[in-house]
């Protein structure tokens, strides 16, 4: 909805590692290309002190303060748990 999109399924492997520049599974939310939509889930805004994030490195993670990252991650911040529930009661396929 957050995109006016009718149909959503998962991206492939493929097609995140060329849109990202990162594996698929281990995408950073941090030096996305500028064109590429993100989407920030709001509950992250409540999420506490620190959260950990991919970096895209195997067996890798980074703790960082949730503000700082949300400073640094340019995204329009939507309600995702919302839309999921949405999603559920569609009455066409959806992927998450």
């Amino acid at each position: 909805g957050a995109l006016g999109a009718r149909r959503v399924r998962p991206a492939s492997a493929f097609t995140v590692n060329s849109a990202t520049d990162y594996a698929a599974g281990l995408v950073c939310p941090l030096l996305l290309p500028g064109g590429l939509t993100k989407l920030v889930d709001e509950r992250l805004t409540h999420a506490g002190d620190l959260v950990h994030t991919p970096t895209g490195e195997r067996r890798t993670a980074l703790l960082i303060q949730t503000e700082r990252l949300l400073s640094l991650v340019s995204g329009k911040t939507i309600d995702l748990a919302q839309s999921r529930s949405r999603r559920e009661q569609a009455t066409f396929p959806l992927a998450g």
